[in-house]
């Protein structure tokens, strides 16, 4: 009679093991498909998914995301030791060319804001999900960029978000 209860209480034993192991699957942020958002000093930047481009350049290990809106400003968000697979970088080297960018057009002039102008370094790049056989990529992004010259004005970009088709170059 034992030996009856034993194999009920093992198969509910294993199927709580299984129903705990999907849930942390499912505890990863997801972002849905199509996505390239960010705040520019907290407000929405003026870009879509259909405008936004993911390129990997796995000779240079290169990662580039470029959000383009219709008024010519860009969000670039670069990797540059990028191994095709998910991972968090915080970047803390002043000199690393790693992060976000932004180019702000104001009256058809070019305003470049780049992480290494800087005092602070504040940026992070989380790569979340990298699908080689889809070609597909999504992450999360922030940090903060600053104008060249003594007039160095920062700009914040925070709830940087992309799940994005990507090219290889």
């Amino acid at each position: 009679m034992k030996t009856h209860y034993a194999v009920p209480l093992l198969l509910s034993v294993l199927s709580l093991q299984q129903c705990g192991s999907k849930s942390k699957e499912q505890a990863q942020p997801s972002i849905p498909a199509n996505t390239a958002t960010v705040d520019v000093e907290g407000k929405p930047f003026d870009s879509t998914a259909a405008t936004a481009t993911a390129v990997v350049r796995p000779a240079s290990k290169e990662l580039l995301v470029t959000f383009n809106a219709t008024n010519g400003s860009r969000v670039v968000v670069r990797l540059t030791d990028f191994n095709s697979r998910t991972g968090r970088f915080t970047i803390t080297d002043p000199a690393s060319a790693d992060g976000p960018y932004y180019t702000e057009m104001v009256n058809n002039r070019a305003l470049y804001f780049d992480p290494r102008n800087c005092s602070s370094q504040n940026r992070m790049v989380e790569i979340i999900a990298f699908d080689s056989q889809r070609k597909t990529i999504s992450g999360t992004f922030s940090g903060t960029v600053c104008s060249p010259g003594s007039n160095t004005r920062s700009v914040a970009l925070t709830n940087g978000k992309f799940n994005l088709t990507y090219t290889v170059q």
